[in-house]
């Protein structure tokens, strides 16, 4: 039984039907506990990664540690990769409480509106079941615009730890941006990358180590000069991921589904089969059905798999497209990025906005670097599914066939314009 909508709760359509100011008011409560969840969501992850890269909780492993200077470099670079989240979870927690400080702003202005709203309805007289709804609506939304989110991250404590984190994620951007110099859109690598080259590091964890592996977060502009290339990053990189997801969909359809069902040996040794049984052959087959019927199911299995075949080229295209795109938007903004950093390491009074949107900028360009890494590993894969025809060609024929037949159907209407084209 699905489960029954809440029409109580913010935003409620039929309360928002009845009047536009409750219409406003219920979409900016709604909005408001959206953005709330959000914003908790964010600072539990937050505090947590926090945790992780808290200085403290380093000691003991770099105290043990400290004759051995390979174990050094790789606890260096395990934790340089904590902190590259974690700043990345911090960025993505900054947005998120502004969006919510704005949500608490609009929903402060509709709750305004809607009591003057009741003021003008008690003046006129008119409307008067209007008035209790109005009071209604109008204490569920000042829950919400009162509600507290719990327990914040006291910034003020991290001031010199914040520094250290972005120090880090400078020089991680500095380096990614050197070797992006080098990097052609049709061969982006696919290896982990690392902040240093060091003989044992991999050997130490035991897997490769990405240390770009930080999440996309909104791109937020500064007031007083634009960057169109780190906004339009954003946008292509997120387009490209649902691109992607629907490539990752069309492989997996191909290569778990339809390669089991074309089957071409089963088929074939089923006809072996067919050739070599005694009474009756010609108008029965002994797994069931005629021979007939067994090639028509197959020939019909066959065009089915090569139209998943086409389905898996086109997101293929539409991919790479992208892909091509977001990396020319991608050095487009590491240039950005590079010019702003200089600039900010030359100004020591660089404004609160224009320093969140430097960060952004430098870990978005790391996001996205290690989103392609990965997305081009697939993309190879997709590829190498795309080129292995389990049909050995026979879903291209039989698709073939099957179009010479309807357009035999319509040969008529070609013969008919061709008339008309020759009387005109």
């Amino acid at each position: 039984m699905p489960k029954q909508e809440n029409l109580l709760a913010a935003p409620s359509a039929p309360f928002s039907a009845v009047h536009p100011v409750l219409a406003a008011l219920e979409t900016a409560t709604g909005n408001q506990y959206n953005l709330i969840a959000t914003f908790r969501q964010r600072n539990d992850w937050t505090k947590r990664l926090f945790d992780q890269v808290e200085p403290t909780n380093w000691t003991a492993r770099i105290e043990a540690a400290r004759a051995d200077a390979d174990a050094l470099a790789a606890l260096r670079q395990e934790y340089d990769e904590a902190a590259l989240l974690c700043l990345s979870a911090w960025l993505s927690w900054d947005i998120s409480r502004s969006a919510m400080m704005e949500g608490r702003s609009a929903i402060s202005k509709a709750i305004v509106a809607a009591i003057e709203t009741t003021h003008e309805l008690k003046t006129k007289g008119e409307n008067d079941w209007l008035t209790p709804i109005f009071q209604a609506r109008i204490i569920v939304a000042s829950e919400a615009h009162r509600q507290d989110v719990g327990d914040w991250i006291d910034l003020h404590s991290h001031n010199n730890f914040m520094q250290r984190l972005q120090q880090i994620q400078a020089e991680a951007f500095r380096t990614f941006h050197q070797g992006l110099k080098q990097i052609g859109a049709r061969h982006y690598p696919t290896e982990a990358v690392s902040l240093q080259k060091l003989s044992k590091t991999a050997n130490s964890f035991g897997r490769p180590r990405d240390l770009r592996h930080v999440i996309l977060v909104d791109f937020v502009d500064c007031v007083n000069s634009k960057h169109p290339a780190s906004a339009r990053l954003v946008d292509l990189a997120r387009k490209a991921q649902e691109e992607m997801r629907a490539l990752c969909a069309a492989e997996q359809e191909l290569k778990n589904n339809q390669n089991g069902r074309i089957n071409e040996r089963q088929h074939a040794v089923r006809l072996l089969d067919f050739l070599h049984t005694d009474g009756g052959a010609q108008t029965q087959y002994h797994c069931g059905g005629s021979l007939d019927q067994q090639v028509d199911a197959q020939t019909e299995r066959r065009c089915e798999y090569e139209k998943h075949r086409h389905l898996l080229e086109v997101a293929r295209r539409n991919f790479s497209a992208t892909s091509d795109a977001l990396v020319a938007a991608l050095k487009e903004s590491a240039e950005e990025a590079e010019t702003m950093l200089t600039q900010v390491e030359a100004d020591r009074a660089t404004t609160v906005d224009r320093y969140l949107t430097l960060r952004i900028m430098m870990n978005n360009c790391l996001a996205v670097d290690h989103s392609l890494r990965q997305w081009t590993n697939d993309l190879v894969q997709a590829e190498r599914t795309l080129g292995t025809d389990l049909s050995r060609s026979a879903g291209k024929r039989a698709l073939e066939a099957a179009f010479e037949e309807v357009e035999r159907q319509y040969a008529y209407a070609f013969s008919e314009h061709a008339s008309r084209d020759s009387k005109a």
